[in-house]
């Protein structure tokens, strides 16, 4: 787990000084300069771009918030044509809508839990009936029990653009929480097939991170000696930042950075650019 921190830590550290370095030479009025040297340095003719503009229009017709650090990659780094580029680029270029999985936190699903074993018959008649009106495709009916459904079947109960669940049970447990950051993890679906799924987390403390699911496979929890499995598409938490792959570009382009800021090119005998 250290070398892990320390690998998460390291990739910030280096995004931060190349910010730095861009920020600087902005200032400047020589970035124009920097981003020409860097294309006549160009080692890999092949590196993948992203322009801001184009994050922007999808983060603002999706009403979502990709991670900075990712974003700055792609804007001024580069990395390859890979299963996330391609993603936006279909976003894009076809107008297809946005692929983005929720999962419950194990806090959320504990609470969830123990609100519902200390519902009343009254109460239970009446969530019922809050189901049956928001499942028309009554997939409730498939499950052994109204719990089982709210812990299985929580990819659609959230609206994302509305930052509320469509069930009310699920909201008022929602809103009991003061810290609300960690308790529903978004993931933005970069690749998809018959197995399961994967991209990139887009909040809670696993922001960045790649992650993903097989099909079939679930989280458990056990309270009070009885096990219960929530949200079966459950994004495994790979332990990796997604740009910790990218760790051997970023270095390369700071080290091209930092020789493009120290270098000296003189014009004549006095003047220095």
């Amino acid at each position: 787990m250290t070398s892990f921190i320390q690998n998460e830590e390291s990739i910030a550290l280096l995004i931060e000084e190349h910010k730095a370095h861009v920020e600087a030479l902005i200032k400047r009025n020589t970035y124009k300069q920097w981003k020409q040297y860097k294309e006549i340095h160009q080692t890999d003719n092949n590196s993948a771009f992203i322009r801001k503009e184009d994050f922007e229009s999808i983060e603002v017709k999706h009403s979502i918030s990709i991670p900075e650090d990712i974003k700055y990659f792609y804007q001024e780094i580069g990395g390859n044509q890979d299963d996330f580029y391609f993603q936006i680029n279909r976003m894009l270029s076809a107008d297809n809508q946005l692929m983005l999985m929720f999962q419950y936190s194990e806090a959320f699903a504990t609470a969830l839990i123990q609100y519902y074993l200390k519902l009343s018959s009254v109460e239970l008649t009446l969530l019922s009936k809050e189901i049956e009106a928001f499942d028309e495709t009554k997939l409730y009916k498939s499950y052994s029990s109204l719990l089982e459904y709210l812990l299985l079947e929580s990819q659609g109960f959230y609206d994302l653009r509305k930052q509320k669940f469509n069930i009310p049970i699920l909201q008022k447990i929602y809103e009991t929480f003061d810290n609300k950051d960690n308790l529903i993890i978004h993931l933005f679906v970069s690749w998809i097939h018959c197995g399961g799924a994967g991209g990139i987390i887009l909040n809670t403390n696993k922001c960045g991170y790649s992650g993903g699911f097989m099909h079939g496979e679930g989280l458990k929890i056990t309270i009070d000696g009885t096990e219960y499995m929530y949200n079966s598409n459950c994004f495994i938490a790979t332990e990796k930042h997604y740009l910790i792959s990218y760790k051997e570009t970023i270095l390369k382009d700071l080290e091209q950075i930092r020789k493009f800021v120290m270098k000296r090119t003189w014009v004549g005998p006095f003047k220095r650019l």
